[in-house]
């Protein structure tokens, strides 16, 4: 089994580093005044994946084997795109999404076709505000939000979305256990919106986490701890896309924290990294990779977060 222990140590040892360089806090930009804050992420070398032992014989999301992969420094949103960001570049750019967004509740909605980016249609009647992630987008969707933001900088930027290392490495922040927070499952709520006990009262058919994170469906980007890159939600919240083809393991993952994009992997497929205020205990991982969606998939608790290379 590779030495998490040291590259966790080297990742922690490089992100300080940074922090000395730059002053206080992590190093951000914005490329305009609607763009998303970006958080420059130093580079280094991390264990990728889960080791066998937490398989369940390749259970759904398990994200694994465990492999060594180099990170090259990159700039990553610091929160989930909002509503109000993706309403901007919907009204600048006249975009349009190609098909309707499922509800995973849709027994319980006397409308379903009405689900949009712009009303997900909680079962419960609440409603999302402009801080919250915005959901119902497709992976063409994420692309085409990234590629209004490398016009918006002028093209001296290049956005796109995270590689699944790039994801998995900015999650972890240093850190080498399941989850990037210490204690039992049910400590989560306090960094994370998760499946809890607020979203079993109103969907009483799902398992959860017992602990109360205060939200049941989305909560605003802000509202739980920013990990030790200064990025926020990186785990709960809503599921986002990565830029990969997907593959049934890690292990065509090319080595240098590029995203897998030929073969052997399947590009009619794509990756889901993160979880969602819906995920139970297993799928809260920083490992979890969310089925093998077609890039047209459009649900109530998908979201995403762009990415920028930096020279």
């Amino acid at each position: 089994m590779i030495r998490r222990s040291v590259l966790a140590l080297l990742m922690l040892l490089s992100a300080s580093a940074i922090t000395r360089a730059e002053g206080q806090g992590p190093q951000t930009f914005k490329d305009c005044a609607e763009c998303p804050e970006m958080v420059v992420i130093p580079g280094g070398r991390f264990v990728m994946g889960a080791p066998e032992s937490e398989s369940q014989n390749r259970k759904f999301g398990w994200g694994g084997p465990e492999i060594e992969v180099k990170v090259a420094r990159f700039a990553l949103a610091k929160t989930e795109i909002t509503r109000a960001q993706f309403a901007a570049f919907v009204r600048e750019s006249g975009y349009r999404q190609d098909g309707r967004c499922r509800s995973i509740w849709e027994k319980r909605l006397s409308d379903p076709a009405k689900v949009s980016w712009e009303d997900p249609l909680w079962p419960d009647g609440s409603k999302q505000s402009d801080d919250h992630p915005v959901v119902c987008i497709a992976w063409e969707d994420a692309m085409a939000y990234a590629a209004w933001l490398t016009r918006k900088s002028g093209g001296k930027r290049d956005y796109t979305l995270p590689s699944e290392a790039q994801f998995e490495y900015a999650a972890r922040a240093g850190t080498a256990q399941p989850r990037p927070w210490p204690g039992a499952p049910e400590e989560s709520c306090k960094y994370a919106n998760v499946g809890d006990r607020n979203y079993l009262k109103i969907i009483p058919d799902y398992g959860a986490i017992d602990c109360d994170d205060g939200y049941a469906f989305t909560s605003p980007v802000t509202a739980f701890p920013a990990n030790a890159f200064g990025l926020h939600d990186l785990l709960g919240n809503v599921w986002e896309w990565a830029l990969d083809c997907r593959t049934e393991d890690l292990t065509a993952t090319p080595r240098d924290g590029t995203a897998l994009q030929g073969a052997p992997s399947d590009c009619k497929r794509r990756v889901l990294r993160s979880s969602g205020y819906s995920s139970a205990e297993w799928y809260t991982r920083v490992t979890t990779r969310g089925g093998d969606p077609v890039p047209g998939t459009r649900l109530v608790v998908i979201g995403f977060r762009v990415a920028a290379r930096l020279n």
